[in-house]
């Protein structure tokens, strides 16, 4: 990440240590990336490489929608948190082991600078 100047190849390469790690111990390994995203993502040829090899189904329920579309869903049914890193995904951890090894200045170089997260803290009472 600190070569490239930017985290997407580094993500990508944690999302899928994670995603081969929950491979030998699930079945089914689900994750929340959305067909707008950079990173963490897996192309075609890497989801289907994970099934094959390790045997699991790879789910990605948002796959198929846009931002637009994921947040008019969100806003209708569920209660969420945003702020800056509060999530624990990858880059909250990704910047704390840069900021070890390399320094804050590391860390303000290759992440951008304010980077909105989301975190689900409930479900909406919605009558269907």
């Amino acid at each position: 990440m600190i070569q490239d100047g930017y985290p997407n190849r580094g993500i990508n390469q944690l999302h899928k240590t994670a995603l081969e790690r929950a491979a030998a111990r699930y079945q089914v390994v689900a994750d929340g990336t959305r067909r707008d995203d950079k990173a963490p993502l897996l192309n075609v040829s890497e989801a289907r490489s994970l099934e094959d090899r390790s045997g699991i189904d790879y789910v990605r329920p948002l796959l198929g929608y846009g931002r637009r579309a994921i947040d008019a869903l969100v806003a209708a049914l569920l209660e969420v948190t945003c702020g800056e890193c509060i999530s624990f995904d990858y880059e909250v951890e990704l910047r704390k082991v840069m900021e070890r090894s390399y320094g804050y200045e590391a860390v303000k170089a290759v992440f951008p600078r304010k980077h909105i997260q989301s975190r689900v803290t409930g479900r909406k009472n919605v009558v269907f």
